[in-house]
């Protein structure tokens, strides 16, 4: 049975008025595919350097395509929205430095003093600020503006710095940065302390 998605899924931080015949979720995937943090991603290595001239070196942008295709199947195959799931595989990396893990150590270490920097907190910064799309009516920048639904599915670890849990390497993992608390709690409303959103897990499940 395919799950049914109400207005609360499909609600944006800055209310939008279109008369585009896609869906809202097709337009998030549409953002996100456009998106210059997703091109970013050619540059950024996942196993061998892009620029040894082998025909076959993957880089995260090619990694987040592969996950994007198996999460789209999956999603079809559970009954929930394909567009949602293939958004947030698409988005899963665009966050992440170069230099894959030591990169981000790296990054975390010089930053320590500002907060420390932590790659899936920069994908939500990312998508709800950095990227330039939409501005609110105070001229505050909010990145894509993607719906509820798909920053839900974006989010592995919907918690801040301060309940941070370490991974199997002992990094902390978090997903989003104090000053950008407001979105959180918006996207969050509602929404059990913690819990994955069903298109969170395949989002997960697909990266692995």
């Amino acid at each position: 049975m395919a799950r049914e998605y109400s207005d609360w899924d499909t609600e944006r931080y800055v209310p939008e008025v279109h008369s585009s015949r896609r869906s809202d979720f097709a337009r998030d995937r549409g953002r996100l595919l456009h998106s210059s943090a997703l091109r970013r991603l050619a540059a950024k290595t996942q196993v061998l350097s892009p620029t040894q001239g082998l025909d076959f070196a993957r880089n995260r942008l090619t990694h987040s395509l592969e996950v994007a295709q198996i999460g789209r199947e999956l999603a079809s195959r559970l009954g929930v929205d394909a567009d949602v799931v293939e958004t947030a595989c698409l988005a899963h990396d665009i966050g992440h430095p170069p230099f894959g893990h030591n990169g981000e150590r790296a990054l975390a270490e010089w930053a320590a003093d500002a907060g420390g920097f932590e790659g899936n907190a920069q994908t939500f910064r990312l998508l709800v600020r950095l990227e330039p799309k939409t501005v609110d009516t105070d001229g505050v920048p909010r990145g894509l503006n993607l719906t509820r639904a798909s920053l839900l599915a974006s989010m592995k670890y919907p918690w801040d710095a301060g309940s941070a849990e370490a991974d199997p390497s002992g990094r902390d993992k978090f997903g989003f940065d104090e000053d950008d608390r407001d979105v959180f709690d918006w996207v969050r409303s509602g929404v059990p302390e913690r819990s994955l959103s069903l298109e969170a897990t395949i989002m997960d499940f697909s990266d692995d």
